[in-house]
């Protein structure tokens, strides 16, 4: 058996090494984006939000884009997960927005008359207003 120096051994060590860790990175590395990644990210274009801060981060940081987390929303906080693996929040002291279909819409107070000649607000609170004669003039659930 031939006797080899142990810097020798350790010189072809480190050369193997540097020739056979990238080949694990490549092997180990983050896995391919897979048909339900890019179904939500297509589907974040229409709902960009989520229920719980471990998903809306996952997804904001896949798809590169803004994600709500749900379970903290309010009609006065908005907490967004940022592409960059951080969170935004957004407080307002007034309502500012409201809650229609599980989505969270901004308020808008502009009437409009509905199917039973009532005219209510766009996306505002459950009131109803009368466009005049005998009813009530306003009605709140």
């Amino acid at each position: 058996m031939s006797h080899v120096p142990f810097r020798a051994r350790w010189r072809a060590l480190v050369a193997a090494s540097a020739i056979a860790i990238p080949g694990i990175a490549v092997i180990v590395g983050a896995p391919a984006a897979s048909a339900d990644t890019a179904d939500a990210c297509a589907k974040l274009a229409t709902d960009a939000a989520v229920e719980s801060e471990y998903q809306a981060q996952r997804l904001a940081m896949q798809c590169d884009a803004a994600v709500e987390v749900l379970e903290k929303a309010s009609s006065t906080v908005k907490i967004t997960a940022r592409p960059g693996g951080d969170f935004s929040y957004k407080g307002w002291l007034a309502p500012h927005r409201v809650e229609r279909n599980d989505r969270w819409i901004d308020i808008d107070t502009t009437l409009v008359a509905g199917s039973d000649g009532l005219l209510r607000p766009k996306a505002a609170a459950d009131v109803s207003f009368s466009p005049g004669g005998t009813a009530p003039f306003a009605r709140w659930k």
